[in-house]
């Protein structure tokens, strides 16, 4: 959602795989979540994406609202955000909306992913947090969302669609 990018795992981070699985297999999402970071290995990592899928909890695979889990134990969706995301405490995906919502990361994550979409097989760059050069289209993308007044999907599209780059897009 943010558009980070993470090493794969070191191959020490599958010694004892299945005694592991055993473990986490028995556990709710906070326990999981618990147990990943207080292993230094997974937590360096984790800490990054673990919390999205603590705050859908709430949700079964198929999105229908639960309030048990798997195990038929009460589920908890409270987490803490990433420190991209200002490291923020929330209750649930309601919550994770709206603080995603309004972070600019995910802003130009979207616009990335629309325009990477958009031009069918460009390479599209997130634009750089300190000096803005790289990522122009994608930045461009962000300011012409942010200047259009609807926050929403729609708006993302028409941004996109209105576009330097989606304008001088190369037939395929």
């Amino acid at each position: 959602m943010l558009c980070r990018e993470f090493p794969p795992p070191p191959e020490t981070a599958w010694d004892g795989e299945r005694a592991q699985a055993q473990i986490l297999a028995t556990q709710t999402a906070q326990e999981q979540v618990g147990y990943r970071a207080s292993m230094p290995l997974c937590a360096s990592c984790h800490v990054h994406f673990d919390p999205y899928g603590a705050a859908l909890d709430e949700y079964d695979v198929v999105g229908r609202v639960r309030t048990v889990d798997d195990l038929g134990k009460p589920v908890d969706a409270h987490a803490t955000l990433p420190p991209e995301l200002g490291g923020v405490t929330i209750r649930n995906a309601v919550d994770l909306a709206r603080v995603i919502g309004l972070s600019p990361m995910f802003k130009g994550c979207m616009a990335k992913n629309m325009l990477t979409y958009a031009l069918t097989d460009a390479w599209v760059e997130l634009p750089s947090p300190t000096d803005g050069k790289a990522g122009c289209a994608a930045a461009d993308v962000v300011r012409r969302f942010d200047a259009g007044g609807a926050a929403t999907f729609s708006g993302l599209m028409r941004a996109v669609a209105l576009s330097q780059a989606f304008a001088l897009r190369l037939p395929n």
